[in-house]
């Protein structure tokens, strides 16, 4: 027995250091646990949990105490027949090491923790203790025997939470390794693979209850592809590390552990109290770049069979890891990470995705950041896709609903970057997460291309995907998400790689759009070429030039897209004057063909953009300086007037100083104009809202889409304040259509319409043929989560439409959330909303076209609303074809998965009640 546990502190840890002696003690090899063993670690845990979390003074003690050294570890390592006991000591040690960063969360920056210091030298303490395989091998072996003691049926909900502390023990340990530089990381994830976890991961996803872990998986996964292990995998994976052939930032991925739950989603600009994102910066810096030109001629076929790996079976079970040199050890490494890769792609991964997305749209979605999962998607299906593996490893991952999620996705965290930017927040972490986003669709798209082209596939998987391009031909907020993105491309707070990625994705989508459109898959009133003129836009092109201002550096197939897109725009498109801009000319003036590689196509349009500019600049300089630096001539006069009718009211300067110094103030508020107007007319000087908004856009404040729609919004102001006076909402809902009919805003009208009809739709569920239509999955997916179903402003175009008076009036009286209501960028129809009740606010802007209706609202039940995931033709083919999946539980989303979110909810409220509540 060690009478010396606390050192120096001894004499504070008397408490504890008594609670510690009644575990038992170590002798000759063997723990010797005492009767009290159990109650004695429940106790402690209980204590742990209970604890003042600014002082953290009882985690301190336990830490003086060397419980994880001189008690916990042994436990694990030697106690083989007392499970109560062993589950104990691993929920005792899943809560002493959780990360620093967990345990600060919530917790106001300007406060003072004394305990960090020595918590954080006891995790480097445990980082050296933990990295034994005896202990590695007790905990995997004690999962296996209660998954094999349980032969496959449902077990109780203690049995879960033990085996997801066992993987969240891992996870934790990996975590240390990473948060500071250590040159032997590598060592526990050698130990893991040999002690059979990819093995257990493999039995894990096939349990019943494997949601309740799934979160646990994915982020000890994701801990166990580092730095200097991409490193050693890259001979056989060609990972590229460097910037210079620059994909995509896959591990650009937040690891945002939480206290309670696990790893769940906090407001990174929330500046009042300490957040994981802000906490973990060793983390966010690492990337992965693979190289595009192919992965190697690895031989795929001796990873299909460990038994072909020329002696593995030996190497995994007799091999002394501590006997080997240094270059046997990274061999050895190289080999068995490889095989975990492939074996993992091939058994998990499918099944992992879906039950990921399960839980990132339940009431569970706490437990998880999105990171993950997106970096999941663009990282293995990266590797599948280069490996050649065969498409019945994939076929659960092509699925239109991981499409529509995606695409989901997209839209959620544009919407959030706008917040933060408007808030001035920081936005790294709003892009890295958008950034994985595109990463994720960049590869699940190209994937697509490959396997639909591929002649060599079975006949049945033929069928299926051409029934899910049918489907996702007519998806058309997929279709519109790129232009989405690329329209708000943020160029002062991006990489060059973000943008990159952000081109290339909509250049692998617009292909597969023209092969639908060719094909007669697209049902609705599609024009691919009206679809191509929504790029040809200033603002977009802007972009497009940013990329062929590097064009030296650019990898050569980017270069291709770059000029297919402007050769569509001068083309086909004839918009050739938005390509007139200056950076876009000097770029193609110092691109030099012959020293790059540049097709004959390449070459006519540089120089027919280059012949454009030359005879405009000779025949009409001035015009030819309006398009270079995008000017029209109405705007200045528009703006000249309205300068001059403020004129003679006091000094120019000093009116801007003010509108400065007052729009700093105000610009978050709604009646910004109006409160300004009031503040000059306290200090005597007359000025009109026309006036204000004309010096705001002189002076930069405000853009061209705020001003050219509120410059008009306050002339009939009045006039909707006076017909609101006195009148019912139906009269005053048809007055603002019929203002906004005469302003030609019936496209805007049947926007409206559309999303009204197409909620509705999804709510309705199974009541609702789904042969021909599918749904939108922006729509579909705030539906399933119970939230507000946001108006999205895809086209740049529908941006003034918002500050129209008329418009908003209307949005109002129909019962619309407004942007200011609900602080976001977009309006937003109520959640409680029935589909009746959709419906029935769609038909009081006019009479709906079979065009927007996806149903008959004749043939349904609207007081019996169904919805869940529904049934597309693709997945019918999959059924009737033969199940890939025979042996493993189905995950679309049916009856089963629903029936084990609702035991997870559960689960996670008993378990606040607990003494193991430990965050998964």
């Amino acid at each position: 027995m060690d009478w010396n546990r606390g050192g120096s502190h001894c004499i504070m840890n008397v408490g504890v250091n008594s609670m510690c002696s009644n575990l038992g003690y170590l002798e000759d090899g063997e723990y010797i646990t005492s009767d009290d063993c159990e109650d004695t670690l429940i106790e402690l845990l209980k204590n742990l949990q209970e604890e003042n979390p600014i002082q953290r003074a009882y985690r301190r003690q336990l830490c003086f105490s060397r419980i994880i050294e001189l008690d916990i570890i042994p436990l694990i390592k030697y106690v083989r027949d007392q499970p109560e006991i062993f589950s104990a000591a691993i929920r005792l040690l899943a809560s002493l090491i959780q990360p620093v960063e967990c345990l600060i969360l919530g917790i106001p920056v300007d406060v003072t923790l004394p305990w960090v210091p020595d918590v954080k030298r006891m995790l480097f303490t445990t980082r050296k203790l933990c990295n034994d395989k005896d202990l590695i091998q007790a905990i995997v072996t004690e999962i296996m025997t209660v998954i094999t003691d349980h032969d496959g049926q449902p077990m109780p909900e203690e049995t879960c939470d033990f085996i997801n502390k066992c993987l969240l023990v891992f996870r934790n340990l990996l975590y240390i390794q990473n948060i500071e530089t250590n040159p032997n990381q590598e060592i526990i994830v050698l130990y893991l693979l040999e002690c059979g976890l990819g093995e257990l991961i493999n039995r894990v996803v096939t349990l019943p209850q494997r949601e309740y872990w799934c979160a646990s998986i994915i982020q000890l996964v994701s801990l166990m592809y580092t730095r200097q292990t991409l490193d050693i995998l890259k001979p056989c994976l060609s990972i590229d590390t460097s910037d210079e052939e620059s994909l995509s930032e896959y591990e650009d991925r937040e690891h945002d552990f939480l206290p309670t739950t696990a790893m769940c989603y906090n407001d990174e600009d929330d500046k009042t109290s300490y957040t994981a994102s802000c906490s973990l910066p060793g983390l966010f810096g690492k990337t992965l770049h693979m190289d595009e030109s192919g992965v190697t001629d690895l031989d795929t076929g001796q990873l299909e069979s460990p038994e072909t790996q020329g002696g593995q079976e030996n190497t995994e079970e007799d091999m002394l890891t501590e006997d080997l040199s240094e270059e046997d050890k990274v061999e050895h490494l190289r080999s068995l990470l490889l095989q975990f890769t492939n074996d993992f792609i091939i058994n998990c991964f499918g099944f992992l995705v879906h039950d990921l997305k399960n839980v990132l749209i339940s009431d569970v979605k706490d437990n998880l950041d999105e990171t993950y999962f997106l970096w999941a998607m663009a990282f293995f299906l990266k590797i599948a896709r280069k490996e050649n593996l065969p498409f019945k490893v994939i076929r659960l991952v092509l699925k239109t609903e991981l499409f529509g999620f995606l695409t989901y996705q997209g839209v959620v965290l544009t919407e959030q970057l706008l917040i933060a930017q408007k808030k001035k927040n920081n936005l790294t972490n709003n892009i890295r997460r958008l950034h994985l986003t595109i990463t994720a669709l960049n590869e699940i798209l190209k994937t697509l291309l490959k396997y639909s082209s591929d002649e060599n596939l079975e006949e049945y998987d033929k069928e299926y995907l051409v029934g899910l391009q049918k489907d996702l031909a007519n998806v058309t907020e997929l279709r519109m998400v790129f232009f989405l993105l690329i329209r708000h491309y943020q160029s002062k707070d991006t990489s060059l790689c973000f943008l990159e990625d952000l081109i290339s994705t909509n250049h692998t989508y617009l292909s597969l759009l023209d092969s639908w459109d060719r094909n007669g898959w697209v049902i609705d009133n599609f024009n691919m070429m009206e679809h191509i003129k929504l790029y040809a836009n200033r603002n977009i092109m802007q972009y497009y030039g940013t990329m062929l201002e590097n064009f030296e550096n650019n990898r050569s197939v980017v270069n291709l897209y770059v000029f297919t897109m402007m050769h569509h725009i001068a083309g086909d498109c004839e918009k050739p004057e938005v390509l007139m801009q200056m950076p876009i000319i000097q770029a193609l003036m110092e691109i030099d063909g012959s020293k790059n590689c540049m097709t004959k196509e390449m070459i006519d349009l540089k120089e027919f953009l280059l012949n454009r500019f030359d005879n405009l600049t000779k025949t009409d300089p001035y015009a030819a300086a309006m398009e270079l630096y995008g000017i029209q001539e109405n705007k200045d006069q528009i703006i000249e007037e309205s300068v001059n009718d403020i004129s003679g009211v006091t000094d120019s300067a000093e009116v801007d100083d003010m509108l400065f110094a007052l729009y700093t103030e105000l610009q978050n508020t709604s009646d910004m104009v109006e409160t300004m107007v009031e503040r000059f007319a306290e200090i005597g000087i007359t000025i009109t809202a026309q006036q204000v908004w004309s010096r705001l856009y002189d002076n930069g404040l405000i853009d061209d889409t705020e001003f050219f729609a509120n410059e008009k919004l306050v002339t009939v102001k009045d006039e909707i304040e006076s017909k609101l006076f006195d009148s019912e909402d139906k009269d005053v809902i048809q007055w603002c259509v019929n203002a906004l009919k005469e302003k030609k805003q019936d496209e805007n009208l049947k926007w409206i319409q559309t999303l009204l009809c197409e909620t509705a739709f999804v709510r309705l569920g199974k009541q609702c043929e789904r042969n021909l239509r599918c749904e939108e999955p922006v729509t579909m997916f705030h539906v399933v989560k119970g939230s507000s179903v946001p108006l999205v402003i895809y086209k740049e175009e529908q941006e003034p439409i918002l500050h129209d008076q008329h418009f908003t009036v209307l949005l109002h009286y129909l019962g619309f959330h407004t942007p200011q209501d609900v602080d976001m960028i977009f309006p937003r129809i109520p959640s409680f909303w029935t589909s009746e009740q959709l419906i029935q606010q769609a038909e009081k802007l006019g009479p709906i076209s079979k065009d927007i209706l996806k149903f008959d609202p004749t043939s349904v039940k609207f007081e019996d609303e169904q919805f869940t995931f529904s049934t597309r033709k693709n997945d019918t083919t999959y059924r009737n074809s033969k199940d890939i999946s025979v042996q493993r539980p189905m995950t679309g989303g049916g009856d089963n998965n629903i029936f084990w979110l609702k035991q997870i909810q559960q689960y996670n409220l008993t378990k606040q009640r607990t003494t193991s509540n430990y965050g998964e």
